[in-house]
């Protein structure tokens, strides 16, 4: 299929009119959906009577592949696995049942333990053979004999199919097993799992695409069909400037006589991103004024997603926290900081943003806020102290935030085709995961053994607007799961368009 009959065909599914959503500022009123997931509303949590029926009886259906219970250590396995979410991703998404033979008969003997069919386990599959990875979410699904067995829901492709990016592992004539490199597969009567290879078959990848995120689309088509690169080896620089930007943050947290609840070096959030082309390097560095101009607007961006109205890497217009110059490695960057100030309820942050792409953000915790723990005492009985409380929906709001300014941002480095996403959490140890909204519990105390963490993960530069949830989840999944509670793509998504658990 030529590229040429590719952008004809977005260009006319992109004539159709879609409707436009936007979010309020105004924190207590819930929003609306998203622009970005306006398709994907409909998604919810999986029904218990459908993954009671995914176990219970064979569903011939496209969107399901039952497997037995194959060798998950094995690499071929793994690469079969990866094509079967690969093509179930781009088919709008479907489940993978393991433990089931082609007849529909459960396989024997069961293995009892199932920790290698375990979220992290599928994903990181999904991370070694895919691009973008599409995060998964297992369940374990009891059928009426006892035995438990794991479901996997793949979720739907974002503005960009799903490729694969590496070749599954050598046979003895040297050809690729399970799944070749530069393929994008998809869903095929059978069912089974093939190659995509015809205008037919493209023509429902290409229509979700466009009404995924049709902006999304046609600024990035060029990178839509070409191989994935494989992952950088090393997000050194990244990793480095957040560092140095943690040890400035604990100096001045330790010298200062900040007006916050908590010590700020040990409860504190630092999140950083790296643009970079398809090589790994640095794109083309901005000129200040250009930056100052980019900056300004990725802030609006991120803004516009704040249920209070400011958003990531704040900015002011006088002292410390209007942004100036400063050398960052040797490079140019603009940095502003916010601290806490009496009873104006100031997050304390600190950031800055150099010109070739690279930036940090060091904050407190929004939970920690003072407000928040005064609000709450007038609307409700349980208590909220500084430093004990972890809420899943102020780290997915603000980590949406920041997510939302680098997508922003990253439009004005036209070489920057990927990005390295950082988090990096302290203070998690003696805290409990509660929401703040009135009439929600957790019905068990859920803390942490460990104290910080931190993530690193890559993605494309267009998945940073149209897969926000997915990128989102996989920066916080990891830190609640330290608390043994799952953040999924679906999870946030519930988040973002308004639900609350």
């Amino acid at each position: 299929m030529s590229l040429d009959l590719i952008i004809d065909r977005c260009h006319e599914f992109c004539g159709r009119e879609l409707k436009d959503y936007r979010r309020t500022n105004h924190m207590l009123v819930p929003p609306p959906k998203l622009s970005y997931r306006a398709v994907m509303a409909s998604r919810v949590p999986p029904d218990q009577n459908l993954l009671a029926d995914l176990v219970e009886r064979r569903i011939e259906a496209p969107d399901v592949e039952y497997k037995n219970f194959m060798p998950l250590t094995e690499n071929v396995e793994r690469a079969k696995i990866a094509r079967h979410i690969c093509a179930l991703a781009n088919a709008g998404g479907g489940w993978l049942v393991f433990g089931f033979e082609d007849d529909g008969v459960p396989s024997h003997p069961h293995p009892g333990d199932l920790a290698a069919y375990g979220q992290d386990a599928i994903n990181g599959i999904g991370a070694k053979y895919l691009e973008p990875q599409p995060h998964c979410e297992v369940h374990r699904v009891t059928a009426a004999s006892g035995l438990s067995y794991p479901v996997v829901r793949v979720p739907s492709h974002g503005a960009v199919p799903v490729c694969a990016k590496t070749d599954g592992p050598q046979d003895a004539k040297g050809r690729p097993q399970g799944i070749n490199k530069g393929v994008h597969y998809v869903r095929a009567p059978g069912p089974q799992s093939v190659p995509i290879d015809s205008p037919e078959l493209w023509r429902e990848v290409l229509r979700r695409c466009v009404m995924t995120d049709r902006t999304s689309l046609l600024t990035s088509i060029g990178q839509l069909f070409d191989r994935p690169q494989p992952t950088a080896d090393s997000a050194a620089p990244l990793l480095r400037q957040a560092d140095w930007a943690l040890e400035r943050w604990t100096a001045a947290a330790t010298a200062a006589d900040a007006d916050w609840p908590v010590a700020m070096a040990g409860n504190r959030v630092a999140f950083g991103f790296r643009l970079t082309d398809d090589a790994g390097d640095a794109p083309a560095p901005l000129p200040l004024t250009a930056l100052d101009s980019a900056l300004r607007e990725a802030s609006s961006a991120s803004a516009s997603m704040s249920r209070g109205g400011s958003g990531a890497f704040e900015r002011g217009h006088s002292g410390e926290s209007k942004p100036g110059v400063i050398l960052a490695e040797g490079r140019e960057a603009y940095a502003a900081q916010q601290t806490a100030k009496g009873k104006e309820y100031l997050l304390p942050a600190e950031w800055f943003v150099r010109d070739d792409g690279l930036g940090v953000e060091v904050a407190g915790m929004g939970e920690d806020n003072p407000w928040v723990t005064e609000t709450l005492a007038q609307r409700r009985s349980r208590p909220w102290p500084p430093g004990e409380r972890l809420a899943p929906s102020f780290q997915v709001d603000m980590t949406a935030e920041r997510v939302a300014f680098v997508g922003a941002l990253a439009g004005h480095f036209p070489d920057a085709t990927r990005c390295e996403l950082m988090v990096d959490y302290l203070g998690l140890a003696g805290r409990q995961i509660d929401e703040t909204a009135v009439g929600a519990y957790f019905s068990i105390e859920r803390s942490s053994r460990e104290n910080g963490r931190r993530v690193v993960i890559e993605v494309g530069v267009a998945a940073l607007t149209a897969e926000l949830p997915e990128v989102v989840a996989a920066l916080i999944g990891p830190i609640f799961r330290l608390y043994e509670w799952e953040v999924g793509a679906d999870y946030v998504r519930k988040f973002l368009t308004g639900g609350r658990r």
